[in-house]
């Protein structure tokens, strides 16, 4: 480009970050708004008086703030709009009992393929989450199940089982469905329901194959995902001995990277493998400026792909199966709570996200 040319190009990308970080600063200040109300609402509060009641465009940019935001990091706020425990939508500090609740609720929809918490509006999600209003009784045809999942779901976070380990042991234990089926058998199942997912897992996994990684660095395949912070690549990169790793390349989306705690937990490298998570293996900022981190990658079946697919085909997975899944799960995130830190000191990580997007 010629100098002036480049001047405009310059000029119009400051102008594109500054309008994007007022939008964010506009959104992040409704969703405040929005979650002041929806506590003083559960709290029996009325903020709004008679005739002065979001209208339906109000409500409307609000959900699309939400939808915006819902998995960036704001005011200590992180996580995705109906799989919030109350703590986070309250803004009080969150332990393993999060976890426990957004468990229960994706057991819960994974069984009924029905949302747990939704409303009319996204507020009145949040209310019904902060009150702990559920269908009564939770699981009719399963009382037993549906006992361990109403103490899993209350409200009050002493109430429930203290970490997802405890979860994990009593579905076992106590939710009368006897011994639960391996990974092979829910792999058919889950391949039976969401047939069109699985196949475009099993379409990546063999352009992984097929693909000749670079000497250095990562060779991208595909664009995969892209979110409210980030988007995602299939890649490859070569291993030490020969072969061919793949990879999920995450980026973060420009000027995201400014914010610098959000880039302090994009970078973050867990460093240690544990069953059933994904940890990072490299972090850093890329040749054009932007954060990035390398983990490896997943080849399967998102829990929201999964009941989006059963929902269409009017099946839902059995129950033994669908407690499998979220039996793993918890047991994958029980294990980040004993994982040694250089210190000597438990980790005790706590994961604020767990949407259907985020467990396969």
């Amino acid at each position: 480009l010629g100098q002036g040319a480049g001047d405009k190009a310059e000029k119009a990308a400051e102008k594109m970050k500054s309008d994007d970080l007022a939008k964010q600063a506009e959104a992040r200040k409704e969703r405040d708004d929005l979650l002041n109300q929806a506590e003083k609402m559960a709290k029996g509060d009325n903020p709004m008086p008679k005739g002065k009641e979001p209208s339906k465009e109000e409500l409307a940019r609000l959900a699309k703030n939400l939808q915006d935001l819902e998995s960036t990091l704001t005011s200590g706020f992180v996580g995705t709009l109906g799989y919030l425990s109350p703590e986070q939508v309250k803004g009080v500090p969150v332990d393993a009992t999060t976890e426990v609740f957004v468990l229960a609720t994706l057991l819960w929809e994974l069984l009924t393929l029905k949302r747990l918490w939704a409303g009319d509006s996204p507020m009145e999600s949040l209310v019904r989450i902060i009150q702990g209003t559920l269908p009564d009784p939770l699981l009719p045809a399963l009382p037993m199940l549906g006992s361990v999942l109403q103490r899993a779901l209350r409200p009050v976070a002493a109430d429930r089982y203290p970490d997802p380990g405890e979860l994990a042991a009593a579905l076992e234990r106590d939710a009368g469905l006897g011994k639960l089926p391996g990974r092979a058998e829910v792999a058919l199942e889950v391949a039976r329901l969401a047939p069109k997912a699985w196949e475009r897992a099993e379409a990546l996994k063999r352009k992984a194959a097929a693909a000749t990684p670079p000497a250095q660095g990562f060779g991208v395949l595909d664009r995969v995902v892209v979110g409210g912070t980030s988007e995602g690549f299939l890649a490859v990169r070569r291993m030490p001995g020969g072969g061919c790793e793949p990879i999920f390349l995450q980026r973060l989306l420009p000027y995201l990277g400014e914010d610098p705690e959000l880039a302090q937990v994009f970078v973050s490298a867990l460093g240690t493998p544990l069953p059933g998570l994904v940890w990072t293996l490299e972090a850093g900022v890329d040749h054009l400026g932007q954060l990035y981190r390398a983990q490896p990658f997943i080849f399967g079946v998102e829990l929201g792909d999964l009941r989006r697919e059963a929902l269409n085909n009017q099946q839902s997975l059995t129950p033994e199966c669908a407690v499998r899944l979220i039996v793993d799960a918890a047991r994958a995130l029980q294990a980040t709570k004993h994982m040694e830190l250089p210190s000597g000191a438990h980790a005790d990580l706590v994961h604020t996200d767990l949407s259907p997007n985020e467990v396969r």
